[in-house]
C-alpha cells in the first residue's frame, strides 16, 4: 500500500516530536537544519554495505556523502587507482570473494580482512583505467537506453493487444 503524503509528513513530525523531547521547536529546528547540511566525507568512493545481500550492492560516489554503521567506504585512492574502474572491478568480481570470506552468522556480513584479502587487477597507468571505465559507463548508459525503448515497446504492444483482441480496433 502506497504511503500518502500527508501520512509521511506526519510521521516524519511526529519522529521529530519524540527526538525533540522537551527542547524547545525553535531551537531544535536550528539544530536539524545544520544536520542536513552536514556531510563526512566530500571525495570519491565506494560504498559497500556489511551486512544483507553482501557481494551484491556497490555504490560509487564522488562528492559529498555519510555513512552510517555496517556500511564500508573505500575512499583515498592512490594517483595510480581510477576509483571508478575500481568501483566497476569490484561490483563484478567482489561479490563471490565476499561470499566465500563472509562471517558465517544469523546474516553473512563482512570483516576489513575480506576486503584486504581481494585482489584487484588493474590496468597499468591511470589513464588506460579511466578509458576502460568510460567505455563501459558508456555502455552501461546504452544498455539502460535500450531497456528503457524496449519497456516502451513492451507497454505499446500490451496497449495494442487490449484494442485488438477486444475488438475495439478491426483490421478488417
Amino acid at each position: 500500500m502506497a504511503l500518502k503524503k500527508s501520512e509521511l509528513y506526519s510521521s516524519l513530525w511526529s519522529s521529530c516530536d519524540e527526538l525533540r523531547g522537551g527542547m524547545d521547536a525553535s531551537q531544535y529546528k536550528d539544530y536539524v537544519l545544520v544536520m542536513l547540511f552536514i556531510y563526512s566525507y566530500d571525495c570519491e568512493a565506494i560504498l559497500i554495505p556489511g551486512e544483507g545481500r553482501i557481494g551484491s550492492i556497490f555504490h560509487y560516489i564522488n562528492g559529498r556523502f555519510d555513512v552510517h554503521q555496517r556500511v564500508y567506504a573505500i575512499t583515498q585512492f592512490s594517483n595510480s587507482v581510477s576509483g571508478n574502474y575500481a568501483y566497476l572491478y569490484i561490483s563484478e568480481h567482489f561479490g563471490e570473494h565476499a561470499m566465500e570470506n563472509s562471517v558465517k552468522a544469523t546474516v553473512d556480513s563482512l570483516r576489513l580482512p575480506t576486503f584486504q584479502n581481494f585482489d584487484l587487477a588493474l590496468p597499468p597507468t591511470h589513464d588506460e583505467q579511466t578509458a576502460i571505465a568510460n567505455i563501459l559507463s558508456d555502455m552501461d548508459a546504452e544498455v539502460t537506453a535500450l531497456e528503457a525503448k524496449l519497456s516502451k515497446a513492451r507497454q505499446l504492444k500490451q496497449g495494442m493487444m487490449q484494442y485488438l483482441l477486444t475488438g475495439r480496433i478491426r483490421l478488417v
